[in-house]
């Protein structure tokens, strides 16, 4: 019996992330776990930046990074624990991170009810420096209503996704917590993805034939910042805090161009072509970013290369030649981070 509820759970577990892995990976969407730091320009000895990843961990426990040094541990402080699955730092997603308090959401267990499996999935905050772990929500839920995509804290108030049924069809629906008073909002709506970005109260999609348009947090008012040529998909990459929009823009011959919108004079400029672009970075008025070739034109096999380019406005330049591949590249705090195969991060400060 033991071994069925085992196998049950592993089967649960793995369709669970895998789910949400395919849909990060569709065309319709974009960074689907959203790790962030504070802003600046210089980092102290005590700044870090927080990712869960397996790089690191199976159990996709939560690490911080010493930007100075660039050395890695675990966030959990307690000597006894051995940082495995049933660790409070385990299986944790999209941290974010406003002050010295870390909010995310994380897998909490799971449990059979009349021969159907659910699971358990925490919303949590941490505060670094004293301490204090709150859960502050718990929601139990089939496998076809994860939490998953896009997590974020703005104005007190934490925006998450939970995916839904609508006509067998799989959908997503934004919640909101209000931090102070733990009120949970659910927004009566449903969308086939959840926003790449969130800026002055607007949330931000991208379509990969209709266009990259905001609407308001009810998902009315659609306005529309872009739309593709004839022949043209386009993909949203990310929208910096000065409004420019990055976004790549693929034609028939499977070649993405890398382009930057500018809102305030709505030019666009064309930075840079590739198979695709899943990491662009923006440090102040440059991006940078990571040129992803398909192996075998196969898109679900991409290499991101050993360079990681930059633009500052001007021309596409490489700004660091890495000796392995880099897997991911993420920026905290004016320092770019580079995770690659077998769990090494290194960071270097961004120009």
């Amino acid at each position: 019996m033991k071994k069925v509820i085992l196998f049950l759970f592993v089967v649960f577990l793995y369709i669970s992330i895998l789910g949400c892995q395919l849909h990060q990976n569709s065309p319709d969407q974009t960074d689907e776990k959203h790790e962030t730091g504070q802003t600046g320009t210089e980092a102290p000895m005590s700044v870090y930046y927080f990712k869960s990843s397996r790089f690191y961990d199976e159990n996709y426990v939560l690490t911080k990074t010493n930007l100075q040094t660039g050395i890695t541990s675990p966030v959990c402080d307690d000597p006894l624990c051995e940082h495995g699955y049933d660790c409070r730092f385990a299986n944790t997603y999209s941290t974010y991170l406003i002050g010295t308090t870390l909010y995310f959401y994380r897998d909490a267990g799971f449990f059979m009810e009349d021969g159907e499996a659910y699971a358990t999935t925490q919303i949590c905050s941490y505060d670094y420096e004293s301490g204090s772990y709150n859960v502050l929500l718990e929601i139990n839920h089939t496998n076809d209503e994860n939490v998953c995509g896009k997590f974020e804290v703005h104005s007190g108030k934490i925006f998450f996704y939970q995916r839904t049924l609508v006509d067998n069809l799989k959908k997503y629906s934004l919640r909101e917590i209000d931090i102070t008073t733990g009120e949970l909002t659910e927004y009566e709506w449903a969308a086939d993805s959840w926003h790449f970005a969130m800026q002055n109260g607007r949330l931000y999609f991208s379509h990969y034939t209709q266009g990259i348009y905001s609407t308001d947090l009810n998902l009315q008012d659609k306005q529309f910042l872009v739309t593709p040529p004839d022949n043209t998909l386009i993909y949203a990459n990310t929208l910096s805090e000065n409004g420019k929009l990055f976004y790549g823009l693929k034609d028939n011959n499977n070649v993405e161009t890398l382009t930057c919108l500018d809102p305030a004079t709505g030019a666009t400029t064309s930075i840079d072509s590739a198979d695709t672009f899943q990491y662009v970075r923006v440090v102040g008025e440059t991006a940078y970013y990571l040129k992803t070739t398909f192996v075998d034109g196969n898109a679900w096999m991409q290499d991101h290369g050993n360079t990681v380019y930059k633009w500052d406005g001007n021309e596409a330049t490489v700004f660091y030649v890495h000796d392995k591949e880099i897997l991911a590249l993420n920026e905290c705090e004016g320092y770019l981070i580079l995770d690659e195969e077998g769990g090494e991060r290194h960071v270097i400060k961004a120009e």
